[in-house]
C-alpha cells in the first residue's frame, strides 16, 4: 500500500517527474519550436512571403534580438531556476507533506514555465491582426464543404471524455457521500469543472465552425489545425477527469503524499496532449507557404 511505500521511493519518483517537468516543459518543447521558427525564416523570406509577415510577428522570425530571442533566453532562465529548485530541495532534505499541499510548489513552477508562451501567443495575435487587416485587398474564394465534430476526432475519443466526466462527477458524489449535505464548496467544485467543460465544447464549436483566423491559409492546413486542436481540448478533458478522480482519492485513501508527482504528471501530460500534439500534426515542412505570397489566392 501506498502507506508502506519507503520515503526514498516517494522522493525518488518526486524528483523524476519534477525534474522531467522541467525539461520538458522549458527545455524540448521550447527547442522544437524554435527549430520551427527557424525553418520557416530560413525557407520563406519576407521578400518572397510577405503575407506571413503581417503584423508584429517579424520579431518572431528575427535571428537577433525580437521576440525570438525573448521566448529562447526566458526559457533558459526558467529552465536554470527549476534545476536550481530541485538542488535546493534534495539539500535542504525537502519531503512532501504526508497530508498534501506540497503539490504547490509544482504549479508555481509550471505557471512559471507558461509565461513564455505568452510571448508567442502575443506575436500570433499580432500576426493573426495584420493577416486579417491585409486581406480587405485579397483574391477570396470559398471552401463551402460542410464540417462536423467527427470529422476531427474519432468517437470513441469523445465518448471516453464523456465518460471520464461522469466518472468523476459519480466518484465526487460518493466521496462525499450520497446522503450527506452538500455545502457551498462542493457546488462550486462541480460547477467550475462542469464549466470548463462547457468552455471546451464551446471552443472546439468556434474552431470547428467559424472561418479560420489566419485568412490565408490554405484549406488542408486549416484541417490540420482544427483536429489538432479539437483532440487537444478532448484529451484535455479526459486528462483532467482522470486527475481529479486521482487526487479525490488521494484524500479519501491517504496517499496524498504522491499528490505533487500526480499533480506534475497531468501538467506534463496536458502539455503532451495539447502543445506538443499540436506541433506534431502540422509539421512545418509539410505547410503550404504559397498562399503568403504577393497576390497568392486566399480560401
Amino acid at each position: 500500500m501506498i502507506e508502506n511505500m519507503p520515503t526514498g521511493v516517494i522522493l525518488a519518483l518526486f524528483y523524476i517527474t519534477f525534474a522531467v517537468q522541467i525539461l520538458f516543459a522549458s527545455v524540448y518543447l521550447p527547442a522544437k519550436t524554435l527549430r520551427r521558427i527557424d525553418y520557416v525564416r530560413e525557407h520563406f523570406p519576407k521578400e518572397d512571403y510577405p503575407n506571413l509577415y503581417a503584423g508584429g510577428s517579424g520579431s518572431l522570425f528575427t535571428k537577433v534580438g525580437g521576440a525570438r530571442a525573448l521566448y529562447r533566453r526566458s526559457n533558459y532562465i526558467i529552465a536554470i531556476i527549476g534545476l536550481a529548485l530541485l538542488v535546493a530541495m534534495y539539500v535542504s532534505g525537502f519531503q512532501p507533506h504526508p497530508m498534501g499541499g506540497s503539490e504547490i510548489y509544482v504549479v508555481a513552477y509550471f505557471i512559471l514555465q507558461s509565461l513564455p508562451i505568452i510571448i508567442l501567443g502575443v506575436c500570433e495575435y499580432q500576426q493573426l491582426k495584420g493577416m486579417r487587416a491585409a486581406f480587405s485587398n485579397a483574391k477570396r474564394s470559398a471552401n463551402l464543404a460542410p464540417r462536423r465534430l467527427f470529422d476531427f476526432v474519432a468517437p470513441v475519443w469523445v465518448v471516453l471524455a464523456v465518460v471520464a466526466f461522469l466518472g468523476w462527477v459519480a466518484f465526487f458524489a460518493y466521496d462525499l457521500g450520497f446522503d450527506a449535505p452538500w455545502r457551498a464548496n462542493h457546488y462550486f467544485s462541480l460547477a467550475t469543472i462542469t464549466a470548463v467543460n462547457v468552455g471546451y465544447a464551446i471552443y472546439i464549436a468556434k474552431v470547428a465552425l467559424v472561418k479560420k483566423h489566419d485568412p490565408y491559409k490554405a484549406a488542408k492546413d486549416h484541417q490540420k489545425q482544427v483536429a489538432a486542436t479539437v483532440q487537444s481540448l478532448v484529451f484535455s478533458s479526459t486528462i483532467m477527469s482522470v486527475f481529479l478522480i486521482m487526487t479525490t482519492a488521494a484524500d479519501r485513501f491517504g496517499f496524498e503524499i504522491l499528490d505533487p508527482v500526480m499533480t506534475s504528471i497531468f501538467l506534463q501530460a496536458c502539455l503532451l496532449f495539447g502543445y506538443n500534439m499540436m506541433l506534431n500534426m502540422q509539421p512545418v515542412d509539410d505547410l503550404d507557404f504559397e498562399v503568403y505570397k504577393n497576390g497568392a489566392a486566399a480560401e
